[in-house]
């Protein structure tokens, strides 16, 4: 579909409590200024528990405004 993907993965914490886990998807469509019309950039954003590995959030779209870049790696 000609997005370039990326993944980030972290500790996170929620309302004070430690031990949840963050990972956000991103899917990168080229930049709003590109010539060439293009679906918005999308997000998925999961938080699990570690201690039960129950999934306690998710949101996911589009980016409402702004532009996700992905670099590839080098």
């Amino acid at each position: 579909d000609g997005a370039v993907l990326g993944d980030l993965t972290g500790p996170a914490t929620i309302n004070g409590d430690d031990g949840f886990v963050f990972r956000l998807h991103v899917q990168d469509f080229g930049a709003p200024s590109d010539p060439e019309p293009r679906h918005p950039d999308l997000y998925r954003l999961q938080v699990f528990d570690l201690a039960t590995g129950d999934r306690v959030l998710l949101r996911e779209g589009d980016v409402a405004s702004g532009d996700v870049t992905v670099f590839e790696p080098r």
